[in-house]
Order: structure tokens, then C-alpha cells, then sequence
């Protein structure tokens, strides 16, 4: 008969406006006004059709007996009041979410901006520590190499050589001054570790700091996508209390099977002989109907290959409660 469409301030008290529903025979859509009445209990007394495809109803209502008073704890109004509440103290966590991850996008600018300049730093500092040649070493006048002596040949060929200076007679000649035998090299100096310079330092704790700020964002995305999914915009008026479900896990048991549903979350339907089997995860909201459903989808799969699914429906009751589910068609699972 109509969609939610809004409240009439222009009588006293209120009416609740329904609108766009089906098409008639001619087709106009149907739309329904509802008007309150005082009453100790809510209750709908009267639906009447005074012209074709317009309806009025009459509902019993404890809010339409005094507008001046305070809304009573366990009454709809004091609810509402509530749920307001939360949806205000929900929408400030969002926004400070927001301002924690713009600082987070600043810092990582900051730190993005000083691992550069690190960087920069460390290539020139490798530029100006480049080895020169030891003149000593090089060519000689005028860019020759040095002639080698035939003595110092004679020190490379070092047994051979001694033997070649040996006396025919047998005798050894001694050479005064000559060395014996080459000099051995000096034992390799042991390593000293580098110090760390101060801009690899930095660099090191930008690094660390980074991680964090961005495990840190990681988190506190997913903490302001869950609250998107229970404060979506479509949920209005007195739905906007099924945010009240987070976190919170319903079950029911028919025949053998005992169905746990956790909104936000996960479904689950366990039996005598096996536990957890998955009937979804969490979907989002399906508005496609006058009231919005709640979906979980891609569960275990069947036999058949089709992966369970389950749409929650949602009635009014005095506490939050999985009244019926049936399996639909194979695989495919409807709760209420």
C-alpha cells in the first residue's frame, strides 16, 4: 500500500504518510495516511479504503495521549529518544575516525617527504667517500709506467733465482744487504662495524612509525565501515533501532537444526552431527521491499554447487527475537 514517505505536521496530531505502492486497475498507486489516538498500548484498530486505492488508518498510540510529557522508559517515544542518542554518539565516533585518519595522511606525507631526503643524502654522502690513488703508485714523469729492475725480478723468481747466484764450486755466495726471503704481509685488520649514521636512524624510526600509522588506519577503517553498515541511510525512523543489533547474535532451534544468527557477522546452522555450517556473512541491507531486509550470502556450498544464503524480514515485537526460518528452496533460507 505505500512506502514510508514522511509524517504531515499540518494536523495535530501527526499523520504518518505511506506512498507509491502498487498500481491499481487505473493505474494510480496506492497510499495510506495513518492517524493516532491515545492509548495505553500501540495497536492498529481501523484500516479503511473512503476511495479507491487511498487508504486511513486508525492506530492506538500511548505517544498521541500528551505531547507535553516526558517520554516514559519502556514507551516508544522514550525509545526513539534513545535511539537518537546512539545514532549521535555513532555519527561524532565517525567523524573523529575521519579527522584520525587525515592526521594519519599528513604524517605519512611528512614521513614520505623525509625518507626523500634521506635518501638524497645518503647518495651524495657515497659520492665524496670514493677512493683516490695513491700518487706513489701511479706512472712515472710524464705519464710512463716504471721500468721493473732485473734485481727485482730476480726477487720474484726467488728459489730459481737464489740458485742461479749460487758459486760453481758449490759454495753459496752471500750477497751483504740483500733480504733472505720476502717480507711476509701484515695480518688483515679485523672489521669494525659501521656506526650508524644519524639519517639512516631516521630513516629507520620513519619506517617503524609508518607501519603503525597504517596498521592503525587499517583498523580504523574497518571500524567506520562497520558503522556504515548499521547506520545506512536508508534505515529510517523506528528501523533505525536494528543498529541496536550489533554485535548481537540470535538463535532459534527448529526440528534438529539450531540457527545462530550474529548481525553484521555471520549465520550459522549446526546440527546433532556437524557444527558451523555457514548459511553467510554478512551482506548488507535490501531495500527493494516496503521495509528493509537484512542478507547473508556466499555460505558453505550445497551439493548442487549453490552456496547458502539467508534474508532476514523484520516485524514488530516486544524484544529482539528469530521467530521462524524455512528453507525456501534448496540452499536458500528465509528468517523472521
Amino acid at each position: 500500500l505505500g512506502r514510508w514517505a514522511g509524517w504531515d505536521f499540518s494536523v495535530d496530531p501527526p499523520q504518518a504518510l505511506f506512498e507509491d505502492g502498487s498500481e491499481c486497475l487505473g493505474g494510480q498507486k496506492r497510499k495510506l495516511t495513518a492517524t493516532f489516538k491515545c492509548s495505553s498500548k500501540a495497536k492498529l484498530k481501523t484500516v479503511t479504503e473512503p476511495e479507491a486505492c487511498v487508504y486511513s488508518a486508525e492506530v492506538l498510540h500511548p505517544g498521541a495521549c500528551d505531547d507535553s510529557r516526558a517520554p516514559e522508559e519502556g514507551s516508544e517515544e522514550g525509545k526513539l529518544d534513545r535511539w537518537a542518542k546512539v545514532l549521535s554518539a555513532q555519527k561524532e565516533l565517525l567523524e573523529s575516525v575521519d579527522r584520525e585518519l587525515d592526521s594519519w595522511r599528513s604524517e605519512k606525507a611528512e614521513l614520505e617527504r623525509k625518507r626523500a631526503a634521506t635518501k638524497g643524502a645518503e647518495a651524495a654522502g657515497g659520492a665524496a667517500v670514493e677512493s683516490k690513488p695513491d700518487p706513489s703508485l701511479g706512472a712515472g714523469e710524464g705519464g710512463e709506467q716504471p721500468k721493473i729492475s732485473e734485481y727485482a725480478k730476480w726477487m720474484e723468481g726467488g728459489a730459481d733465482g737464489a740458485s742461479a747466484g749460487a758459486d760453481p764450486t758449490g759454495t753459496t755466495k752471500t750477497t751483504t744487504g740483500a733480504p733472505a726471503t720476502q717480507a711476509s704481509s701484515p695480518p688483515p685488520e679485523p672489521e669494525v662495524p659501521e656506526a650508524e649514521s644519524p639519517e639512516r636512524k631516521a630513516h629507520r624510526d620513519a619506517e617503524a612509525r609508518w607501519s603503525e600509522a597504517s596498521a592503525a588506519a587499517r583498523e580504523a577503517k574497518l571500524r567506520a565501515w562497520g558503522l556504515e553498515a548499521r547506520l545506512h541511510p536508508g534505515l529510517t525512523g523506528g528501523m533505525l533501532a536494528l543498529a541496536s543489533l550489533a554485535d548481537e547474535c540470535l538463535e532459534k532451534t527448529v526440528d534438529k537444526f539450531t540457527y545462530k544468527v550474529c548481525f553484521f557477522r555471520y549465520v550459522h546452522q549446526d546440527t546433532d552431527s556437524e557444527k558451523g555450517v555457514s548459511l553467510g556473512r554478512w551482506m548488507g541491507w535490501d531495500f527493494d521491499g516496503t521495509s528493509p531486509r537484512a542478507r547473508f550470502d556466499r555460505g558453505a556450498a550445497c551439493g548442487n554447487g549453490v552456496r547458502r544464503s539467508l534474508t532476514v524480514s523484520f516485524a514488530c515485537g516486544e524484544r529482539a527475537a528469530v521467530e521462524t526460518v524455512t528453507e525456501t528452496k534448496a540452499c536458500v533460507y528465509e528468517a523472521e
